[in-house]
């Protein structure tokens, strides 16, 4: 009971002029933020990251792994909950929902990305949206707001520490997970500052995820699932010490054996800018940091004419901060050769084009021999993102080009709604889901939208 007293001080945080957490820091600006002073582009991002993440759902649905986490979370509801599952006409209850939901978004790894620090943060923020939200009939305005907060505390948390780095290296988004969706939650069932704290502290327990095993395995939805938890404990009155992130025992030391010394920075730093807007969106299968080699790669095969025979040597330059998790990748090249960039390079230039699904499913002869001939290099002091290739030719010729970043042209939505939606909606079902959300901060309740994703048919 003591630290419990502590907190409730001073509206339920520590004593005049005592300096907050971090915990409590981040719940005043998840129950502080308001709609209104979002700027008027982060309203748009978030609405169109909630496009892109329902239209990976659309096409995650007909996945044998989207089928068989349905099948989950419909076993674990029985024919309870009221919650809408994308594509489903059975709803779930909101844990359950959140699990499919969350693992429909991920569908082929295109879920959004944000480097540095390599964090997935739409499949944590948008299921647990769309579900804590139809179930309060909260407004468009509040999910608006609340998936913001949602970007803001998992991004603030993960840029200050790479796990990349350290000894032994962790999936970031697994880390801070939780946080991002308990901060949704929280600010969707209306939780005080202190609730918030509360919720926020108790989903620093549950992140996991490891790093021998699937890359496909649903760990992330069950991250997603364990903030909103947190979120509903805190709601119903538990509590957890307010120093779960910074503490001798806590997130940071438990995790990666230090806390950085970059997070007071970060934390001063809230609400000056949202961190949403540094997020990308992908077009294909693959890991965000690939998406630059792989499209310079591509650039010189088109501007030189490249064929497969034609190349002797393909030299590619990264971050040094990309090593141990290259190594990682090409330990794992044999069962998933897509997350290996050597196999991603040799990709394109075998096939003229980039498209990692079609590499793995149709490698042959031509990429084998490419991809002996691509060697890796790590340089300091590079952006995260950066990269150089190099091509020598079989006749003694060298083509180089280099970059750090890449951003795809605008999507059309209707197109990528219908391109998996199709088979489950209506055009007139799509139509009218498409203009909920492009006029979200005026829907009154949220459960307008999540109508549009049970099919009529």
């Amino acid at each position: 009971m003591q630290v419990q007293d502590q907190m409730q001080q001073q509206d339920g945080f520590t004593d005049v002029g005592a300096a907050r957490t971090a915990t409590e820091r981040l719940a005043d600006h998840v129950s502080g933020l308001r709609f209104e002073s979002l700027p008027d582009d982060v309203v748009t991002k978030v609405k169109e990251l909630l496009l892109h993440h329902l239209g990976l759902a659309f096409r995650g649905h007909a996945d044998p792994t989207g089928q068989q986490t349905l099948k989950a979370a419909h076993y674990l509801s029985g024919s309870a909950g009221s919650c809408t599952v994308i594509g489903e006409q059975q709803p779930a209850t909101v844990l359950d929902a959140v699990l499919a939901n969350s693992f429909l978004m991920h569908h082929l790894g295109m879920d959004d990305f944000v480097i540095p620090p390599g964090i997935h943060a739409g499949i944590l923020t948008h299921p647990t949206g769309l579900a804590v939200g139809e179930l309060n009939h909260s407004s468009g305005r509040d999910y608006i707001t609340a998936v913001a907060a949602g970007y803001d505390v998992i991004i603030t948390l993960a840029r200050v520490m790479y796990p990349w780095v350290l000894p032994l290296p962790r999936q970031p988004f697994m880390l801070y997970g939780p946080l991002a969706s308990a901060a949704v939650a929280a600010r969707l069932l209306r939780l005080s500052t202190l609730e918030t704290a509360h919720a926020l502290a108790l989903a620093a327990h549950g992140g996991m995820g490891l790093l021998e095993g699937g890359v496909f395995v649903p760990v992330q939805s069950q991250v997603a699932r364990n903030g909103v938890l947190a979120a509903v404990l805190a709601q119903s009155g538990m509590t957890e010490v307010p120093t779960m992130i910074e503490g001798k025992g806590g997130l940071y030391s438990s995790h990666v054996a230090r806390v950085p010394d970059e997070l007071e920075e970060k934390l001063q730093a809230l609400g000056d800018e949202f961190e949403v807007m540094n997020v990308r969106t992908k077009r294909y299968l693959g890991s965000g940091l690939n998406i630059v080699p792989m499209e310079l790669m591509l650039q010189l095969v088109k501007a030189r004419a490249l064929r497969a025979e034609d190349v002797a040597r393909i030299d590619v330059t990264l971050p040094q901060d990309r090593e141990q998790r290259e190594a990682y990748r090409e330990s794992k090249v044999g069962k998933h050769p897509a997350g290996s960039l050597r196999f991603l390079v040799a990709g394109v230039v075998s096939a003229g084009k980039v498209d990692p699904e079609g590499f793995a499913r149709d490698r042959d002869t031509r990429l084998d021999a490419v991809l002996d001939n691509v060697h890796l290099h790590f340089e300091p002091s590079r952006q995260s993102r950066y990269c150089r290739i190099e091509v020598t030719t079989a006749r003694g010729e060298r083509f180089a080009a280099e970059g750090e970043d890449h951003v795809f042209p605008p999507v059309d939505w209707s197109d990528w709604l219908a391109e998996g939606g199709s088979q489950m909606y209506s055009p007139e079902q799509l139509a009218r889901l498409l203009g909920f959300i492009q006029e979200l901060e005026d829907v009154d309740d949220l459960q307008e939208v999540t109508r549009c994703l049970v099919p009529e048919r």
